[in-house]
């Protein structure tokens, strides 16, 4: 039997920053980590983003946060509703972001920063909806190319 990942505290610091980004913003977000993997980040966010069926939320409005831990490599995916939201540099800057949190922070405390920077940077164009509610799971998918 492997070794989980994420100790359980380590699992509950990164699902309380998916609920406190999902509070300021109508977007769902995942996180979902590789301990490795040989394909290209966003084609596997891809697969990911599907597999966890992401793009069935009404707003289509989803978002994943991808990692792949030995290979240090990440890719974030958002959904129809995402893209059609955001400027168009949006995802650059963020991607700039998260790269300088990821190094600059230990992985749990540097997931859990990117998580609210995406809430952040999404509130402003997907303001939570009154009759919001949680539509996908918040917790880790974990996964092993």
């Amino acid at each position: 039997m492997k070794k989980p990942f994420f100790s359980t505290e380590d699992t509950q610091k990164i699902i309380a920053a998916i609920q406190n980004a999902e509070s300021v913003s109508s977007a769902e977000i995942r996180v979902h980590v590789d301990r490795h993997s040989f394909r290209n980040p966003m084609k596997r966010a891809a697969t990911v983003f599907h597999k966890l069926k992401m793009e069935q939320t009404k707003l289509r409005n989803g978002v994943l946060l991808y990692f792949s831990i030995k290979n240090q490599k990440f890719a974030i995916i958002g959904d129809k509703g995402i893209h059609e939201g955001v400027p168009a540099n949006f995802w650059e800057k963020l991607a700039e972001d998260v790269t300088t949190i990821m190094h600059a922070d230990a992985l749990t405390t540097g997931i859990c920063t990117s998580i609210s920077y995406l809430g952040n940077a999404l509130r402003n164009y997907f303001p939570v909806q009154v009759d919001d509610t949680n539509e996908l799971d918040n917790d880790i998918s974990i996964g092993d190319e």
